[in-house]
């Protein structure tokens, strides 16, 4: 079953409401690009969306595909705790996919 879900909010606080949609279905879109944020340039009775972007909030954050689980664990023995994230897959076409590991090393100090 595929299908889009459409929300009509208004995103930048302009008071005109905008659109942003993304797919409900396995392989219906690109991880990194699933959440598409299209600007209100008219009025909420006469609407003009335009297209803003395909990564809304998705390119503000940490996106590591579908199951991602993430694991704190001192990676290196230095004592800090750093993050690894594993995903069950991560699609890039509607035949291409891959599961993956990535690791965030703490370089910090114990102290802050």
């Amino acid at each position: 079953m595929n299908f889009q879900d459409a929300y009509h909010e208004d995103v930048n606080n302009d008071g005109v409401r905008d659109l942003i949609s993304s797919p409900f279905s396995r392989f219906s879109s690109i991880d990194d690009f699933s959440s598409w944020l299209y600007l209100n340039e008219g009025t909420d009775e006469n609407p003009n969306f335009i297209l803003e972007k395909k990564d809304w909030l998705q390119d503000e954050m940490l996106e590591h595909g579908t199951n991602a689980m993430p694991v704190i664990f001192d990676y290196n023995s230095d004592g800090l705790g750093d993050l690894v994230i594993g995903n069950k897959e991560t699609i890039y076409t509607a035949t291409e996919s891959e599961a993956s590991l990535r690791l965030y090393e703490n370089i910090g100090t114990a102290d802050v």
